[in-house]
């Protein structure tokens, strides 16, 4: 398949670029295109086959549902059921990074809620964004641009470099906003299905309401609650200790990384590569979070250990994804380390 890319940091004529890529989601095709949170790999919301689409290319499970995108509140009551409270808390949310879970219009198939009569919605704050939905005059289903299982493509290099050949076009705007996906809650329950973006404390106020984890058993409503989710191949474990420790629990071996504080990275004294996650804290460390997992593979080591420090350890969006990409495996001495990598 030969892809449209459109890299808009070069080019003069944004609008042509983004419009031309709006036809291509009108008449049923696919495109990458960056949001503030991460890129999306989008379709027409109201047309099925295009939605199954991308659950082929991703190579995605069937029940795990897309976020819609919408432009305007007007379109989102065209997407899901809701009550003035529900659109009265939507406008002091959005635009941005939160996603909310609606009882879906008949519209809405069941290809994008994974077979169950909620939908996830949102209305993002990237111009891009809004205007390639403004222009397409539909709303877009995208989850992140990745395939299933990957950390998602935070830069538009990302994006080609997973999607080129496979969709119809790629909208590329350099590095997104935030780095990780949308923050999603369920107002109806007042369960936060998946820590993001946007802090939850500061949503909780909003809401008026003490948000919740959701219980075991529900069913899964949003992404990111089951499966295997923003993992390179390489294998990759966490560490919380101090640099000392690190380099008493590997040495001796060879060939692995250390993705951490710029602080802790210089302390590593024994022979390894060095990612630098963070030079300013937590946020810092979420924005570049995937894109050092995806610089991990390519460094083609046995192994990455991922150095958690206190304060992202307070982060619970950010723990959420260091957890998920490293299947929660926690490096507590040279032992764990050497059964992990056995079994790995």
């Amino acid at each position: 398949m030969k892809t449209y890319i459109a890299d808009l940091q070069k080019i003069k004529n944004k609008s042509n670029a983004i419009k031309k890529a709006a036809g291509i989601i009108k008449n049923g095709g696919i495109v990458v295109f960056p949001t503030e949170t991460v890129y999306g790999i989008g379709a027409n919301a109201f047309n099925k086959d295009a939605c199954a689409r991308i659950f082929k290319i991703k190579g995605r499970k069937s029940d795990n549902p897309l976020i819609v995108h919408a432009s305007d509140i007007e379109m989102v009551k065209k997407i899901g059921v809701l009550s003035k409270k529900d659109q009265q808390i939507m406008e002091r949310l959005w635009p941005g990074p939160v996603t909310i879970i609606l009882k879906a219009m008949p519209v809405i198939s069941k290809v994008i809620t994974g077979g169950i009569d909620t939908v996830a919605v949102r209305i993002p704050s990237n111009k891009i964004a809004i205007n390639l939905i403004k222009y397409a005059g539909v709303p877009i289903a995208a989850p992140s641009a990745n395939p299933s299982g990957f950390p998602s493509a935070t830069s538009g290099d990302h994006a080609e470099e997973y999607f080129n050949g496979k969709v119809n076009a790629i909208l590329k705007n350099g590095r997104t906003k935030y780095g990780i996906e949308s923050t999603v809650i369920d107002l109806s329950t007042m369960e936060i299905l998946r820590p993001g973006s946007f802090n939850i404390k500061k949503l909780e106020r909003i809401i008026g309401s003490k948000s919740r984890s959701p219980k075991k058993n529900s069913a899964t409503k949003s992404p990111g609650m089951k499966y295997r989710h923003y993992a390179p191949k390489t294998a990759v474990f966490m560490f919380d200790g101090d640099s000392k420790k690190l380099q008493n629990i590997c040495d001796g071996l060879n060939n692995f990384a250390v993705i951490g504080p710029n602080t802790f990275c210089n302390k590593m004294q024994i022979q390894c590569k060095k990612i630098i996650l963070t030079r300013h804290g937590a946020d810092d460390a979420k924005r570049n979070l995937f894109d050092a997992l995806i610089k991990l593979d390519k460094l083609h080591v046995a192994f990455g250990i991922i150095v958690v420090s206190k304060d992202m350890s307070d982060d619970p969006a950010l723990i959420n994804r260091i957890e998920k990409a490293t299947s929660n495996i926690k490096i507590l001495d040279k032992e764990s380390l050497l059964n992990v990598l056995g079994n790995s």
